[in-house]
């Protein structure tokens, strides 16, 4: 009888439900969303601006996306929508402004445990940190900064950098204040010329997850 010997490999392409494309009806969704998570470059720009989403990729990379749905409302939605029955378009508005709906926290000691030192949630890294005492750390050289999976600021000491024999870590930083959202945030209205959305009031309070 003859073998097969070696390695040898084999692909299956990947089962994914395409969205279901509605005629009417179209949901229009105004929420909070964990903008700092994004990854489009505009996200922390993407203020009352209705933006029409196909997917649950681009609602990620244009919102972000967080599973505390108390703080992030416009995530129940897309996780609904997109995740659990994949309905297709919508349009989504936030209406959580870094510029003012935020918190500055001053520089405190954070431990550094295994070269990471963990800052905590709804930080906007985008901000950048402000490290207080006598050494002046770069960021690429002495730490990097990025996010874990469940939202968390991370801090990780580069080898060969300052903080390389470090314990602690005396950092500051911008964080997202999601409960400073008031009904008054809620705004409509279109600018005919610029196409943005004036500051003028609905008269309608806001309500968890919607328009």
């Amino acid at each position: 009888m003859a073998f097969r010997h070696g390695v040898y490999k084999s692909e299956v392409p990947t089962s994914i439900t395409s969205p279901v494309r509605t005629e009417a009806g179209l949901p229009v969704i105004v929420g909070t969303a964990p903008i700092h998570l994004a990854t489009d470059e505009e996200a922390l720009r993407n203020v009352n601006k209705p933006q029409l989403i196909y997917n649950y990729s681009e609602a990620v990379s244009m919102f972000g996306f967080s599973e505390d749905w108390e703080k992030y409302t416009l995530g129940e939605f897309i996780y609904s929508q997109f995740a659990l029955f994949a309905v297709s378009p919508c349009v989504l508005i936030n209406v959580l402004d870094p510029s003012k709906h935020k918190e500055t926290v001053a520089p405190a000691d954070f431990t550094i445990t295994d070269g990471t030192a963990n800052l905590g949630q709804d930080v906007i890294l985008a901000n950048g940190l402000t490290f207080d005492g006598t050494t002046t750390y770069t960021a690429g050289v002495d730490y990097s900064v990025g996010y874990d999976d469940d939202g968390n600021a991370l801090l990780s000491v580069i080898k060969g950098g300052r903080l390389a024999s470090a314990s602690t870590v005396k950092v500051g930083f911008t964080r997202l204040k999601p409960s400073l959202v008031t009904a008054n945030d809620i705004i409509g209205g279109i600018d005919a010329e610029t196409g943005d959305i004036p500051a003028s009031n609905w008269s309608t309070a806001c309500s968890r997850n919607s328009g």
